[in-house]
């Protein structure tokens, strides 16, 4: 999947094709939060803005009969692509809302989905069997290689008349076909997606005051005048959130009576992987703990009896709260993680434990996406990729340097994006302008990711430090 726009707040174009490591960089202001969010909002809420064909026809013959074919000719292969222009179209009018953006920002913005390959619906090997209250049910088949199913009604009473017992409403029967096929098919195309935004460190702290919807709602009815009637028109208008569609998404996930029945599971991830729990610890220095009275606490690693309230702990502990819980407990392979700046908040030497992290992620089959501005980041996760390409020839090097094989990344697996200025002709004209674009980098085995906006501001400062040095040597010369 490609997600490609054009006029996206400071960006003239930019397109960014998911792999199983995106990066992206640049300078502060030059769009790469839009971007971000941009993905986000789509990953997250394709399903608001999918426009589905009817299948009003097919319930009605399903409920008049009992049977039902179902054709899948129209989702497959090139013929899935007329949905996707759809579907970016209708994401681009509800952008500014994921943004929490002024449309008038955002009136000439243009999205475009582009799939290399779109996928088969005839590799599905389809068995569902929908139960609806009256004890009716439908069962949906179709064998591999096929673009037809089957749909059949089956009676809660093996003796009775399926299409006489309790059957479902056609409307009813159309909706759970289009939301079914939805499923089928795109599910393929968008991963199931969770972001840790920059906010999430105010998220955490906050986490007990922060139920957006219960404080809006206080807000507005504490506004009402003594015997006045709330309209409820003008109280679902307030209560639309101000905040990007990632923060509501970040804040509500951090809420106490979200994250304390989660404590109680343990996401598939974790379970096949126990390393990456003990590394989650090792960047935290310790375990967490929620309560729906008391909110999160943290437990150092030196101190097991002790609990600190986030309030009392570092700052690095809550910025890794969400991160440590969405691990831990929620995440699964064939996921999006997105995180917004991992280096927030954290020492040097954490911001490579968590590169490494990362790599494990990436070889338990989760995608990360990254926006950073961390040099020590997007170096230990260059190393990870150099040590991919030698490690075969020179396996001695891994054990020398204290690495693991299920860190390693290679480097077709990565794609490295920059915001940057580039020439372009503008709206067709002959005369070229310099326009903020994102452009990408390729990662190649022998020099892994290159960022030259890190390279050179280190290479300034180390010219700085060098004349403020050698004038002091200078200066002694002359006084002896």
């Amino acid at each position: 999947m490609k997600i490609e726009f054009d006029n996206l707040g400071p960006l003239y174009r930019c397109k960014v094709g998911l792999g199983d490591l995106t990066i992206l960089t640049g300078l502060n202001n030059t769009g790469k939060t839009y971007v971000t969010y941009g993905v986000f909002g789509l990953l997250a809420g394709w399903r608001h803005w999918l426009e589905m064909p009817s299948f009003d026809d097919t319930a009605k013959l399903l409920t008049v009969t009992g049977t039902a074919p179902l054709d899948l000719s129209d989702f497959s292969g090139e013929a899935l692509r007329p949905h996707l222009v759809k579907l970016g179209h209708a994401y681009r009018d509800n952008l500014a809302r994921v943004l929490a953006a002024d449309p008038q920002h955002l009136q000439n913005v243009k999205v475009h989905l582009h799939m290399d390959e779109c996928p088969r619906v005839e590799d599905l090997n389809i068995n569902l069997q929908q139960t609806f209250p009256s004890g009716q049910s439908i069962s949906f088949t179709k064998a591999p290689n096929e673009l037809i199913g089957r749909l059949a009604l089956t009676a809660s009473n093996a003796s009775a008349s399926p299409v006489a017992t309790g059957i479902p409403p056609e409307f009813f029967v159309s909706r759970w076909l289009s939301e079914t096929v939805a499923e089928l098919v795109f599910q393929r195309c968008f991963p199931r997606v969770y972001i840790a935004s920059t906010e999430r460190t105010g998220a955490a702290i906050f986490q007990r005051e922060l139920n957006l919807g219960r404080n809006r709602l206080i807000e507005m009815l504490a506004d009402l005048k003594p015997g006045e009637k709330p309209d409820p028109w003008t109280l679902m208008q307030r209560m639309a959130s101000s905040y990007a569609f990632p923060v509501q998404q970040n804040v509500d996930f951090l809420n106490p009576s979200n994250l304390e029945p989660l404590q109680h599971q343990e996401s598939a991830l974790v379970t096949k992987n126990a390393n990456i729990l003990d590394a989650l610890e090792r960047i935290a220095g310790g375990t967490y703990k929620v309560t729906k009275e008391g909110g999160a606490y943290f437990s150092p690693a030196s101190e097991r009896g002790l609990r600190l309230r986030l309030g009392e702990s570092s700052s690095a502990v809550r910025s890794l709260l969400d991160i440590t819980y969405y691990i831990k407990h929620v995440l699964r392979p064939g996921d999006c993680f997105m995180i917004d700046e991992p280096e927030l908040n954290l020492h040097p030497k954490n911001q490579r434990l968590l590169a490494r992290l990362i790599g494990r992620l990436i070889n338990s089959g989760v995608k990360v996406f990254l926006t950073t501005h961390s040099d020590y980041v997007v170096r230990e996760l260059n190393t990870l990729i150099l040590l991919a390409s030698k490690a075969k020839s020179q396996p001695e090097l891994l054990k020398e340097l204290n690495y693991t094989e299920d860190e390693l990344v290679d480097c077709s697996r990565v794609r490295f994006y920059r915001t940057c200025e580039e020439l372009l002709s503008v709206d067709g004209g002959k005369r070229r302008r310099r326009m903020p674009v994102l452009e990408e980098i390729k990662v190649t085995n022998e020099r892994g990711i290159e960022v030259k906006s890190f390279d050179e501001e280190i290479d300034d400062m180390n010219k700085i430090q060098d004349t403020i040095l050698y004038s002091g040597a200078i200066d002694a010369k002359k006084s002896v």
